[in-house]
């Protein structure tokens, strides 16, 4: 049987994988102010969006266009970024199954090998299907989430998806060179594919990416994807650590997503009473920005609570604001 993840490259523990989704805020990843937000700092790079797969190349079309129809164009081609841009599914994790029903000494040591009885009725839902596993020793039990996903897979195979767990997603040596070649898009892409939403593998898988992400400060291979949206997500509500974030915006001075990125940050933490930005121009977003990170009124009563997650910011941003402004 495949081992399951390392835990040297996956430090979050199961514990925090429940806590990513069970964990109850203000605010949920499926608001839909929320996922204003997020959408809003993931970008929509159309070049990244729609970026060339391997697949037969297509001869190119040209067609001559008025300016209204570029325009109607240009609006569906947005609207499909936005749906290719849509966050992957943030559920908990599945409880542990594999409750025993009862066990029968007639039939203890009688086989070699367990056997498995899996409800094959077409046309129903995986996780209604009845799946039990005969042992060795005569005990019937429910089949546990592994048993049951290989069973499926077996019965009702799903496109692309292995039987067992790839190298890449066992969080080994092959999931750290992956790593260093930059491939985080693809690892991510083949964990959706292999795991269901709600399994241990697909929570963990995505938080060491993500934490190899900002500890990197790779944030670029993350903008405009489907990805962005659920790392911001997680440094926000598991981590609870958003300033490599946060100086990575500033450090290419995207201003608005270092505000949406601050608002977000109180709409899950309304205690620490952030205030609210009200324009669009620069130099009130450098305002507000200032008085988030404490550069400017150090003193208030909220700014203690942030200590943990902006406490390398002000100083660089300080430096930077000041250029900035200057030079405007």
């Amino acid at each position: 049987m495949v081992s399951r993840i390392s835990v040297p490259l996956l430090r979050v523990s199961l514990l925090q994988c429940r806590t990513f989704c069970t964990q109850e805020f203000p605010v949920g990843p499926n608001d839909e102010r929320v996922q204003e937000l997020l959408l809003r700092m993931t970008g929509m790079d159309f070049d990244k969006v729609f970026a060339a797969k391997k697949e037969p190349l297509k001869l190119p079309q040209y067609r001559l266009m008025t300016m209204e129809e570029l325009k109607e164009v240009h609006a569906e081609t947005t609207a499909k970024a936005g749906e290719l841009l849509r966050m992957p599914p943030i559920v908990p994790v599945r409880e542990p199954q594999g409750e025993v029903g009862e066990r029968d000494e007639i039939l203890d040591q009688y086989l070699d090998n367990k056997m498995v009885f899996t409800d094959t009725t077409q046309h129903k839902e995986n996780k209604e299907r009845r799946i039990v596993v005969r042992e060795t020793d005569g005990t019937l039990r429910d089949a546990n989430w592994d048993e049951r996903d290989r069973m499926c897979q077996l019965f009702f195979p799903v496109l692309g998806r292995k039987m067992w767990l790839p190298p890449v997603l066992q969080g080994g040596s092959e999931t750290m060179a992956s790593l260093r070649s930059h491939f985080h898009v693809n690892i991510l892409d083949r964990v959706c594919l292999q795991c269901e939403p709600d399994s241990e593998d697909y929570t963990k898988i995505h938080h060491a990416v993500y934490d190899h992400t900002d500890e990197n400060r790779l944030h670029d291979l993350l903008r405009s994807t489907t990805y962005f949206g659920s790392m911001v997500w997680y440094l926000v509500t598991v981590k609870n650590n958003i300033s490599g974030l946060l100086k990575d915006m500033l450090s290419k001075k995207l201003l608005s997503d270092a505000v949406d990125l601050l608002a977000l940050y109180s709409m899950v933490y309304p205690e620490t009473e952030l205030p609210h930005n009200t324009t669009d121009t620069d130099i009130t977003k450098i305002q507000f920005i200032k008085v988030c990170t404490g550069t400017v009124h150090k003193g208030m009563y909220w700014y203690s609570s942030l200590t943990n997650v902006i406490n390398p910011i002000p100083l660089f941003m300080g430096s930077w604001v000041h250029g900035f402004m200057s030079s405007r």
